[in-house]
């Protein structure tokens, strides 16, 4: 049993012990400050990584929970995991997001190529769907429209996996957007009028048919023409704003 002074004399070496690592601390933090002070450019190069690291989360099981609480509609969420044990069961994590076939198009951007090529399918989805999610926040999107395009940003790649591209391509249209849009023809039916309904159904094929065309502002102005194209645009935002972050990322870990 400890007596009253051993315990004072325990407690007396907890707080010497504290006030030692934070004078290490302390001094530790000046001697940074002086190393940047006296190398700017290193600051600047410190500074990048540290933003880099902050604009994309790690990915992990979490992530993938996260996406799917923030979807209210029961049948969009049992579709939503449906689709990520899909991913999962064509491994996602080993194909790039950027497919070798558009390279050849990318050749004036060949740093931007290189760059997002390193970025895989599987965290392109979830950056994308974590993306969609922001974008629809900072827009006060309505949350049965989130729905919509959060499930999208999980689908909108689907095309660029090899075995689903050869699976569900279109012999007169083979673009990795159509091949997903052909992928959600087929595999949604079963969810019709169970978890989806067939207008849902219909909205998601030809968001993602069109989702890489600009918006026709010939067509007759209709709520329904209203609320496709801001699908389209909700999800090309979220699309965009996760390149921006990967290539951000990217470069900041090759400093």
């Amino acid at each position: 049993m400890l007596k009253k002074r051993d315990v004072n004399n325990f407690y007396e070496n907890i707080v010497i012990t504290h006030k030692v690592f934070e004078t290490i601390t302390e001094k530790n933090i000046a001697l940074e400050e002086k190393h940047y002070d006296e190398n700017p450019e290193l600051k600047i190069e410190f500074q990048k990584k540290e933003k880099a690291k902050r604009l994309l989360p790690a990915i992990t099981d979490s992530s993938e929970r996260y996406i799917i609480n923030k979807i209210s509609d029961n049948g969009i969420k049992k579709i939503a995991i449906n689709l990520f044990h899909d991913i999962h069961k064509f491994d996602f994590t080993e194909h790039s997001s950027v497919p070798k076939n558009r390279e050849a198009v990318l050749k004036d951007e060949t740093t931007r190529y290189d760059l997002l090529s390193k970025i895989n399918l599987y965290k392109h989805t979830i950056y994308c769907a974590i993306s969609a999610i922001e974008v629809c926040q900072k827009n006060d999107v309505p949350q049965v429209i989130t729905d919509l395009v959060i499930i999208l940003a999980i689908l909108h790649d689907f095309g660029k996996h090899p075995k689903i591209f050869e699976q569900y391509k279109n012999k007169n249209d083979d673009l990795h957007n159509v091949v997903s849009a052909y992928y959600v023809k087929k595999v949604f039916r079963e969810y019709i009028n169970k978890d989806i309904h067939q207008d849902t159904y219909k909205q998601l094929i030809f968001t993602l048919f069109n989702h890489h065309k600009l918006p026709d502002t010939t067509r007759k102005n209709t709520d329904k023409d209203e609320r496709d194209t801001l699908l389209i645009y909700l999800l090309n935002e979220a699309d965009y704003l996760a390149r921006e972050k990967e290539q951000i990322f990217i470069e900041g870990q090759e400093i």
